[in-house]
């Protein structure tokens, strides 16, 4: 009986069956655990793969950007619409027209043959002294000036002395009513036209014609005679070969 060992619990290294138990638990989680995140992420990629859209290159599932659309620049410019019609014609000066002279007195300057005479410069001269011409549709037909009656002849006046010039048009109000202003504004004009400044007009002091004029034969100068009319043969400026509205035979 003495043979008989006595009796020992065993170790925990001694129970290979328990621990190794534990142990392949905890490496089953542990490859659960891992084979799920793969499975996730295998997932999320199948995803994206699938919503690149292409399902050839696999572009998308290596992350990288798809193509930028291509763009252009293009310079923007304003311009005038235009339409074109070729014509065959002749270019002309219309009808031509005595233009005779009112104001009494020598005539002592005439324009040469095509001279184009506009707004403000001289038709002829008498006694040395100018006579313009005006633009409007219509003679002046009474002397005009301080206490004259409202009338279409005042504003024709006003008008050709703010389109030459003269005065402003904030300065006088170009209307059928005669002022002060409208007073200065002739004296101003007298003055450079060396005229007495009376600021007063007559029908005789000017020549009223639509548009402006071209001579096209003049008279030669009389022997001084007092109170005898001349007349220039002119014609009016107008590239349409037609006689402009309004005007005067």
């Amino acid at each position: 009986m003495s043979d008989v060992a006595p009796y020992a619990e065993p170790s925990p290294r001694e129970e290979p069956g328990r621990n190794g138990c534990i142990l392949g638990m905890l490496g089953a989680v542990v490859v659960l655990a891992l084979l799920s995140v793969g499975a996730c992420v295998f997932l999320v990629v199948r995803v994206d793969s699938d919503d690149g859209g292409d399902g050839g290159d696999g572009e998308a599932a290596d992350g990288g950007d798809a193509a930028a659309p291509a763009t252009a620049t293009a310079a923007v410019a304003v311009r005038d619409l235009e339409e074109r019609t070729d014509l065959d014609g002749t270019l002309g000066y219309g009808d031509t027209h005595e233009l005779p002279l009112d104001k009494p007195g020598t005539l002592t300057w005439l324009p040469a043959e095509g001279t184009v005479i506009d707004r403000g410069q001289s038709v002829a001269e008498v006694d040395d002294r100018a006579v313009p011409l005006l633009l409007g549709d219509r003679p002046l037909w009474r002397d005009l000036g301080p206490g004259v009656d409202d009338g279409r002849d005042v504003e024709l006046v006003e008008a050709n002395l703010v389109a030459l010039g003269v005065v402003s048009a904030d300065d006088l109000t170009v209307d059928q009513e005669w002022t002060s202003a409208t007073t200065e504004a002739v004296e101003d004009w007298q003055e450079s036209l060396g005229w007495e400044e009376t600021g007063r007009i007559s029908p005789s002091d000017v020549v009223v014609e639509p548009a402006a004029v071209r001579v096209t034969a003049s008279g030669r100068l009389p022997p001084p005679v007092r109170g005898m009319s001349s007349a220039a043969r002119l014609s009016p400026r107008c590239p349409c070969g037609q006689r402009p509205a309004g005007d005067r035979q």
